[in-house]
């Protein structure tokens, strides 16, 4: 314990390894949270946010990505719990390779969270670290400021203003309506999507064009801020390909009109940006090579089909630089100005470790 901030440390470090392969550490465990008490609850950060009062009725189901911290299912690194005003948050201050377990059945009447630590590259490595700070007469909002001045602490706050300050375009996105739409779908039959009794459902094509008087339609029925996010804008078709995601669609006008519907977007001073993926491995990508794909410790690489692309593996992380750099020069190349991009499952899934030597 911290004399001066009376804040918990509990502290996990690995000794000797030799002998041994850890699968994960379950430390330090659940607290005691069994009363049937709308006043008692726990907050999660899975996705947007979530608090359970411990006689909630509805089942809390499988969490998002296992729990892992810095996941859909864990945002941030930390949870916490209330008892009435006195409580508190614990926050994992090496989330790299940890994740949460909680359990809330039907009706409760208790709520069990905890931390757990998994390997990195088949080994535990480092010393694991969850810190536990007390609150009294205080509820949610203070849990979420101790977070907030522990990010500060830690150099790692990045307000909004200071992102406008950086890129000025970011106060554009303020009040801007978002609209998701799409050019090509194709689904290789050997994806989990792949419909075989409606084959009809499995591909389409809107074009460039289509999508241009949707816009102009939009502006006419009086929208004057709106960011368009545009998926399957190239020829492979929504998650195909990845990372050789060129050229512009050409059924769909290809880049001459991908470029008109940029252009008619900023005329109306509208923002667009694309979908685009430097994670996913597909096999039959032009360029796919296994040298650059992610090993793992015991030397296999994952694999599966869920995507509409099918087979895939995943990019080593250091090799997505030099495709996104590739990819955007040619997109820029055909005068094509992007206001964002959307680089799919960075902050949604979990990181990924490469063992390859």
């Amino acid at each position: 314990m911290e004399d001066t901030t009376e804040q918990v440390y509990f502290e996990w470090l690995p000794l000797k390894e030799e002998g041994l392969q850890v699968e994960k550490v379950l430390w330090p465990g659940q607290m005691a949270f069994e009363e049937k008490k709308d006043s008692w609850y726990t907050l999660l950060t899975h996705q947007q946010g979530i608090l359970i009062p411990n006689d909630w009725e509805i089942e809390l189901k499988d969490i998002p990505f296992d729990g892992f911290f810095e996941t859909a299912g864990g945002y941030m690194p930390w949870f916490a719990q209330f008892k009435g005003g006195n409580g508190y948050i614990a926050i994992c201050t090496t989330p790299w390779n940890a994740g949460y377990q909680a359990k809330h059945p039907q009706n409760g009447p208790y709520t069990h969270v905890s931390v757990r630590f998994e390997p990195s590259l088949g080994r535990m490595d480092y010393r694991r670290i969850v810190r536990y700070t007390l609150i009294e007469d205080g509820d949610y909002n203070d849990a979420c400021k101790i977070y907030r001045q522990y990010v500060k602490e830690q150099g790692n706050l990045c307000t909004l203003n200071e992102k406008a300050a950086r890129v000025p375009s970011v106060n554009d996105l303020i009040g801007c309506s978002f609209i998701h739409k799409g050019i090509k779908t194709f689904v290789q039959p050997e994806s989990d999507f792949f419909d075989p009794e409606n084959p009809e459902k499995n591909n389409f094509i809107t074009t460039f064009a289509a999508r241009e008087k949707e816009v102009e339609n939009l502006y006419q029925l009086g929208v004057r801020k709106m960011y368009l996010h545009l998926d399957g804008w190239a020829e492979p078709g929504y998650d195909n390909h990845h990372p050789d995601y060129l050229p512009a669609c050409i059924e769909a006008g290809g880049w001459e009109g991908m470029k008109s519907l940029v252009d008619t977007m900023h005329r109306l001073g509208f923002m667009f940006g694309i979908h685009d993926q430097y994670r996913d491995y597909y096999l039959d990508a032009p360029t796919f090579d296994p040298a650059y794909a992610t090993m793992l410790p015991d030397g296999t690489y994952p694999q599966h089909a869920r995507w509409a692309g099918g087979p895939q593996t995943y990019l080593c992380g250091t090799q997505a630089p030099y495709y996104v750099r590739r990819n955007f020069t040619e997109i820029l190349s055909h005068g094509i100005k992007l206001d964002g991009t959307y680089l799919d499952v960075f902050t949604c899934n979990e990181g990924d470790e490469c063992a390859n030597p």
